[in-house]
C-alpha cells in the first residue's frame, strides 16, 4: 500500500471509532437515565427486579456496551498498526537524524520540600522504598513545591 492508501484507510478506521464512541455514550445514557452502571446490580436483595428499572432495556444497553468496547480496541489496534505503517513509509522517503547538544541539556532539579514523613509504618510501603521519619520529600512523580 502506498502512503496515500494507508492515510484513507486510517481515517476509515478513525470516523468508524468515533461512531463507536458516539454509541457508548447514548447507550451508557440509558445506564444513567436508569440510575445504574455496567456492575450495578438489577435486582433487589429478595432477587426481584428493581421497579425503577427498565432491566430489559439496561441489560441490552450494557450486552451493547461490552460488544462495542471489543470492536473500539480492534479499530484502536488496527489504526496503531496504520499509523506506524504510514509513518515507516514517510520515513523511508525522507529519513534524517536529529542532532542534539547532549551536553548543554540540564536537568530541573526541584530542591525546595513540600513534605515530611513524620511516621513509616513497619512493613509498609514506605518503609520498603527506604523513607525514614524526617526525611523531607521534593518530588513525588510529577508533584513538587512549584
Amino acid at each position: 500500500m502506498n502512503k496515500k492508501e494507508v492515510r484513507d484507510e486510517v481515517l476509515e478506521l478513525i470516523n468508524q471509532k468515533d461512531k463507536i464512541e458516539s454509541e457508548i455514550r447514548e447507550l451508557t445514557s440509558i445506564l444513567t437515565q436508569n440510575g445504574v452502571g455496567m456492575k450495578d446490580p438489577l435486582v433487589d436483595a429478595e432477587g426481584y427486579p428493581i421497579s425503577s428499572i427498565d432491566v430489559y432495556q439496561v441489560r441490552n444497553a450494557r450486552h451493547r456496551i461490552i460488544c462495542l468496547q471489543n470492536d473500539h480496541k480492534s479499530i484502536m489496534k488496527r489504526i496503531e498498526n496504520g499509523v506506524h505503517g504510514y509513518y515507516s513509509a514517510a520515513g523511508s522517503d525522507k529519513s534524517r537524524e536529529i542532532p542534539m547538544d547532549i551536553d548543554r541539556c540540564e536537568i530541573a532539579v526541584h530542591q525546595t520540600p513540600f513534605a515530611k514523613v513524620t511516621l513509616v509504618s513497619p512493613g509498609s510501603p514506605a518503609e520498603y522504598a527506604g523513607f525514614i521519619v524526617n526525611d523531607e520529600v521534593v518530588e513525588f512523580g510529577s508533584v513538587n513545591f512549584d
